[in-house]
């Protein structure tokens, strides 16, 4: 194949790629240098230390399944993936793994880029500043720093298996050229390892690529290069398959089978109402902008200075019909938005990209190949139907896909079926990843590898083409003719119109600032947010300006000759800045000693977490008077998603759980339709001893829903207080828990809840797991005296003795209970644990049925005597093995590659 330099450069490790590989080491070091100070590790909201800690989250533990019991009553998480990620995690410890796994996954994703544009056949500077702009791109680098770092790392696959196929275009051996494409497959299955969801996402960009790329080659018929693309598919996608069926099986086990969905009995209401569940993460249009301007709908929740996120990405969709009809009326009370991310591209990038586009669209005096014309073009069309799906429930290309419907191709014979049934995967995909915002990524990444397009343009252009000479811009301007003068005013106009908008968004503060107050910005802060982001419109239109500049004079030949260092000293420079501005806002670390209460007391924490898995905590699910917000902040915030796990102490209440199961959806839903006496069945049947909230109320629930049996008591009056030795009190982690005997909250003890483990003589069986639902709840049902088994091949106990015997928990781990019984008469043993079929039991070493108890619970029937009884959890060890397989042959395939390349390619390495 001969197509310019779309034909790919050789496979070399050499002296550019160190160079290149030190540069984005030595940025991310300057970016990320808080992480090296002691006490310190990188902010993580999807992956806090305290997660880390948690004993649920163990890596190694969690390669052969994940059991999360911080959570609810337990549920599975399927297995922990054998990838980049959990290898480091496990390989660096908790603290050193939350300290450097965000720069690090991003350095994979820079080297992943540059790797690509380098086979591309790009100039070493269009490389290393197009890395820069992958690395950094506020989309890539906020999400990392949000908590999903290893996302990042999964990008970095994908530009990997890319530059992997252009490589193997050029290969003449036929073993290599193959060894090359597996490779590619495997680079595939590692991106879906590192990000699931959104790894299958980009698998599919992947594999169009791989299609097109063989589509724009000149050589062969049409037919057969498309059979050509599709072998190499095929390949790619087996191999992919291959290595990442561990992630796949766990990933349809854990976020597909068994999820909770909206089931009314208007068909019509439960599909509209799981179309606003799966795309309330949608991206309003009109943010669409933040892709050029960042900090006009601010950064952060929780920035300061202004800088607080005001958009509405993450609301729910009764805020579209108050704003469309005018803010008529109070405001609705459900959620307005919840965002960690900016979705920012960058100036420059934007802007050359523009002109990689503008260029590639000229069928004369074009710097681009016909290949490169069309690849141009394909991340152009890429970029736009990526965009169009991340507006979500405000798209309606989304909206067909979701519901498997094409207008006029869906209506032909024939036609209208297959559609159909190939929109039926990504639909099933869109049900249940419920954030349209996910294809912002896929944006990103097609307009940083077009802006890379761009670079390499500009350098053959206007840098290193034959006859170029610096001219001066003045001069350039004044004999300006063709084409490029037509670029020149397009430009000039771009910048008109960003500063017409500029001074007109800037009168309009005040209606801005009312705005804000409605979506819950009043007062002082919503004129700090409106100031901020006008302020951000102008730093906008300066950046522009410079960025036009730094075109203008690429463009008049300023970085020719001589002066071709210039051209990535300016044009890399001012990249770092403006997405490094942005980026700084996501970049945030903590003191976890202060923050995790390491050298003080915190007498809540520490109370609960003595023997934790005893007894589960809940807040009080009231509303509560205004002067109790902030221990509702402590409890939902800070205690539950820090503290609680970092000690492993079990809550009621959920931290994260995205897609609850089937079984948990629909116990939840049943206690709620019984109101108070539902409320303390709840408590009761899960164990849940303490609760947290204000101290004057546990009598109150004595008078009002528990008048007879009076199980309320107070256990740990507290009050909140600033951390000893701080002087600024403004986070809710620089406050504690300090124990005032006339404290004004407390841990209350609710002395209904069941053991953890006990023993029931009576029991009874049914095989509807409704009807066991609902006896749950009835007045007759005791559950202190009786246990109800699904099973049909248990006949009922009816003992009328209130013991059984007596158990004792020995050890409890999140995938490993051991229970010492003394049994009088034969029992059914219950565990208020989750019940799930990947659990085990067995009663002193041998085997056992375990019993599906109470809805939703685990037991096992004993007979009298004294016994051992052990739980285990294990998911399925062949999806493993599999994994365990593929990685095997990446590495031989690694190997082959390394030392089958040519005697001419590893010499030409040491130079390059």
């Amino acid at each position: 194949m001969k197509t310019g330099n779309s034909q790919g450069a050789p496979l070399q490790i050499g002296a550019k790629f160190w160079a290149a590989a030190v540069f984005l080491i030595l940025l991310l070091s300057v970016l990320f240098w808080k992480s090296f100070l002691p006490g310190v590790v990188h902010f993580s909201n999807d992956g806090p230390l305290g997660a880390l800690m948690a004993d649920q989250m163990n890596p190694k533990d969690g390669i052969t399944g994940q059991w999360i019991d911080l959570n609810s009553t337990g549920y599975s998480a399927g297995n922990t993936p054998v990838g980049i990620w959990s290898f480091l995690w496990m390989a660096m410890g908790a603290v050193w793994y939350s300290k450097f796994i965000t720069p690090i996954c991003l350095l994979v994703l820079g080297i992943g880029a540059w790797f690509f544009f380098r086979r591309l056949g790009f100039a070493p500077a269009a490389c290393l500043i197009g890395s820069t702009a992958a690395t950094l791109n506020t989309c890539f680098l906020s999400d990392a720093c949000w908590g999903v770092a290893p996302h990042s790392t999964a990008f970095g696959m994908a530009m990997l298996a890319m530059g992997l196929v252009v490589l193997a275009q050029s290969e003449a051996k036929m073993l290599r050229k193959w060894a090359l494409i597996a490779l590619a497959g495997m680079a595939v299955g590692v991106n879906v390892i590192e990000a699931s969801d959104i790894g299958a996402m980009f698998s599919v960009i992947v594999a169009a690529f791989v299609i097109f790329h063989a589509l724009t080659d000149r050589e062969g018929s049409v037919a057969g290069r498309l059979i050509g693309g599709g072998v190499r598919v095929a390949v790619i996608a087996a191999m992919a398959g291959f290595i990442s069926f561990q992630s796949v099986t766990g990933l349809i086990g854990s976020s597909i089978k068994n999820v909770s969905v909206v089931e009314d009995a208007d068909k019509e209401q439960s599909k509209a109402a799981n179309y606003q569940w799966a795309t309330q993460w949608s991206l309003p249009p009109k943010e669409t902008i933040t892709l050029a301007v960042p900090g006009i709908f601010g950064y952060r929740l929780d920035s300061p200075e202004g800088a607080n996120y005001w958009g509405m990405i993450g609301s729910d969709p009764v805020w579209d019909g108050y704003l469309a009809d005018g803010r008529k009326g109070p405001p609705p009370q459900a959620m307005a938005r919840f965002s960690g991310t900016l979705g920012y591209t960058g100036v420059l990038v934007l802007l050359v990209g523009a002109w990689a586009v503008t260029m590639a669209a000229r069928r004369k005096d074009s710097i681009y190949s016909p290949q490169e014309r069309k690849l141009i073009g394909f991340w152009l069309v890429v970029a736009i139907v990526a965009l169009l799906m991340s507006w979500g429930r405000f798209s309606g290309l989304y909206k067909c896909i979701y519901n498997g419907y094409v207008p006029i191709l869906s209506e032909m014979p024939y036609v209208g079926e297959a559609v159909k049934y190939g929109l039926a995967p990504i639909s099933k995909f869109l049900s249940v990843s419920r954030n349209p915002t996910k294809f912002l990524y896929i944006v990103n990444f097609a307009l940083v590898i077009i802006f890379a397009y761009g670079l390499n343009g500009l350098w053959k252009r206007h840098v290193v083409a034959p006859g170029v000479t610096p001219r001066g811009l003045f001069r350039w301007l004044g004999e300006l003719g063709g084409p490029d003068r037509g670029w020149v005013m397009g430009s000039l106009l771009l910048f008109g119109a960003a500063l017409f908008g500029a001074f007109i968004y800037t009168g309009s503060q005040p209606k801005l600032e009312s705005f804000l107050a409605v979506v819950g910005f009043p007062g002082k802060i919503g004129k700090t947010i409106a100031t901020f982001s006008i302020e951000s419109t102008w730093v906008f239109v300066v950046l522009l300006a410079v960025a036009i500049g730094l075109l203008f004079l690429t463009m008049s030949g300023s970085f020719s000759g001589t002066r071709a260092k210039w051209f990535g000293l300016l044009l890399g420079g001012f990249t770092i800045f403006d997405l490094g501005r942005a980026g700084s806002h996501f970049i945030i670390h903590w003191d976890y000693i202060q923050k995790y209460d390491l050298a003080v007391k915190n007498p809540v924490i520490e109370f609960l977490s003595a023997h934790p898995y005893e007894n589960r905590v809940a807040a009080l699910p009231f509303p509560m008077p205004e002067q109790f917000d902030l221990l509702n902040q402590m409890y939902r915030i800070e205690w539950t998603q820090h503290h609680f796990l970092y000690r492993n102490i079990q809550s009621l209440d959920v931290i994260q759980m995205p897609r609850p199961p089937k079984d948990i959806a629909a116990f939840e839903s049943a206690w709620r339709a019984h109101q108070n006496e539902g409320l303390l069945r709840r408590w009761e049947l899960t164990n849940t001893r303490y609760l947290i909230g204000p101290a004057a109320i546990f009598e109150m629930l004595n008078q009002q829903i528990d008048p007879v049996q009076r199980r309320f008591a107070v256990k740990l009056p507290f009050d909140i207080a600033p951390k000893p030795g701080l002087r600024e009190t403004s986070k809710l982690e620089h406050l504690t828990a300090v124990a005032n005997p006339n404290g004004a909250n407390a841990i209350g003890e609710f002395r209904g809840a069941l053991p953890r483990a006990s023993l029931y003589a009576n029991w009874t069986v049914s095989t509807n797991e409704s009807l066991i639902l609902s006896n749950l709840f009835e007045a007759s049902f005791d559950p202190h005296k009786s246990v109800i088994v699904m099973s049909d091949k248990l006949a009922p106990g009816t003992s009328t003795n209130i013991s059984a015997g007596t158990v004792e928990i020995k050890g409890y781990k999140p995938k490993r209970v051991e229970i010492a019984a003394n049994v009088t008469e034969p029992a059914i043993l219950l565990l208020n644990d989750r019940y799930d079929e990947n659990w085990k039991v067995t009663v002193d070493g041998q085997p056992a049925e375990l019993l599906k108890a109470n809805f939703f619970m685990r037991g096992v029937k004993l007979v009298p005597g004294q016994h051992t009884v052990v739980y285990t959890f294990r998911l399925p060890a062949g999806a493993l093995n599999i994994t365990l397989g593929g990685i095997a042959v990446t590495l031989l395939l690694i190997g082959y590659v390394v030392i089958s390349r040519p005697k001419s390619d590893a010499t030409q390495a040491k130079t390059t």
